[in-house]
């Protein structure tokens, strides 16, 4: 690793300087704003222990610096010894048992049955969430907005989930949702290569999550008095096509489980699928895209190298045999690409660009699983792909590897 380029004790610095404690006891800052903007810094700043989720680090810096404002001394040595207790203290915790209540865009039918996935379980309702979940009350001001909750065609679901706060619940019990969401819809979205739409565009996704999630403790009751809200949510629902195609659903996600858990970096492959997922959630194709070309960088092993774009291309080439129209297109994705990032510039007529760059990305999710076992991370399956595609370049180097093991191993 190289250096960390941020400054701790500069950053204490500045935390000492807006710090007042009373008696003791109460902590105050005189400029809240900032404050938030150290906590930012110190999220990209501090070392993480690998286990610790995204959504717990603000969390933990901010344990970090109440701790922190009590020191005598208030330097970058003590900023980081004290974010690295309160890092022990939340690793620590104990685990208790949590529900997140949410909905998936398809009517319940028959076929539906409890799920586990990772260390979690989803559960699907008939109509409506058992009685000892009491959402009358949260939900009044949102009624005002909706019929129903869930909505009319939305099945609704409960996520059992293990988490030592009520956020790590959240983002466990969704992200859950998300990853079976994304598998299920690559089996789905992966058939089609283009679509028809006629007026206001929709999400490429089937299975979507519904308006609201709350989160509830073991015995029902609510874990938090508030709801939240989902951003991409699109009340149309899918009235027949989950039913419909069902047995290819389940089979396919059947396989698929089984090839993730046989991959060395199966964590990061789970976060494929929930990438997927929300990738083609948006109706803003644009947003889609972004998302998209994202994926595919991570997918090739080129995301942490951003300006190596040819890199991306030629591993992404590796798996179409006409190189020269691939090549034509891919380039095409590239630009258009940097087109919205740089200069701003859309398209009215996104579907032909978001539906290239989707197939291009399902096809390299679909080589992962079918080389499963064969590669130990992301890099090394990128660092393959890197190989000529000539026969006889690749005759020749089987031919010198086999005449290197036999010198080395006689």
């Amino acid at each position: 690793m190289g250096k960390n380029p941020f400054d701790f004790d500069y950053l204490a610095k500045k935390l000492d300087e807006m710090i007042t404690v009373k008696d003791n006891k109460k902590i105050s800052f005189n400029d809240a704003f900032l404050v938030n903007d150290l906590v930012s810094i110190l999220e990209s700043a501090y070392d993480f222990e690998i286990s610790i989720p995204d959504s717990q680090k603000q969390f933990i810096i901010n344990e970090g610096i109440k701790k922190f404002a009590f020191m005598t001394k208030r330097n970058g040595k003590q900023l980081k010894t004290q974010i690295r207790k309160s890092e022990k203290e939340f690793l620590q915790k104990p685990f208790q048992k949590y529900s997140v209540l949410s909905s998936f865009s398809f009517p319940y039918f028959n076929k539906l049955s409890n799920i586990k996935l990772l260390d979690g379980t989803v559960t699907f309702y008939h109509n409506s969430y058992p009685s000892k979940y009491n959402l009358s009350k949260i939900y009044q001001d949102f009624k005002s907005h909706s019929e129903s909750i869930p909505p009319h065609g939305y099945v609704p679901i409960k996520v059992d989930v293990n988490a030592r706060n009520n956020q790590e619940a959240i983002d466990k019990g969704l992200g859950l949702s998300d990853l079976l969401r994304g598998i299920w819809n690559y089996s789905i979205n992966n058939k089609e290569s283009a679509r028809i739409y006629y007026g206001i565009k929709k999400p490429i996704n089937i299975i979507r999550l519904g308006p609201t999630h709350t989160l509830h403790l073991s015995n029902g009751k609510l874990a938090n008095e508030n709801f939240w809200y989902e951003l991409n949510y699109v009340e149309a629902s899918s009235t027949w096509e989950v039913e419909n195609k069902w047995t290819q659903i389940s089979e396919e996600f059947s396989w698929i489980r089984k090839a993730i858990i046989k991959l060395p970096y199966k964590k990061e492959f789970y976060d494929v699928f929930i990438r997927y997922a929300k990738a083609l959630d948006a109706s803003d194709y644009e947003t889609s895209y972004l998302k998209l070309w994202s994926l595919l960088e991570y997918l090739t092993g080129t995301l942490k190298n951003f300006s190596n774009y040819d890199k991306t291309i030629s591993r992404a080439l590796f798996f179409y045999n006409d190189d020269k129209l691939s090549k034509q297109i891919i380039e095409h994705l590239r630009r258009f690409r940097n087109k919205i990032v740089h200069y701003g510039k859309s398209k009215d007529e996104m579907d032909p660009i978001l539906f290239q760059i989707k197939r291009i990305v399902e096809t390299i999710m679909w080589f992962h699983l079918k080389f499963t076992g064969k590669f130990k991370s992301l890099e090394e399956f990128g660092n393959f792909l890197d190989i000529t595609k000539n026969k006889d370049t690749i005759a020749q180097e089987i031919k010198l590897r086999k005449q290197a093991l036999k010198f080395l191993y006689k």
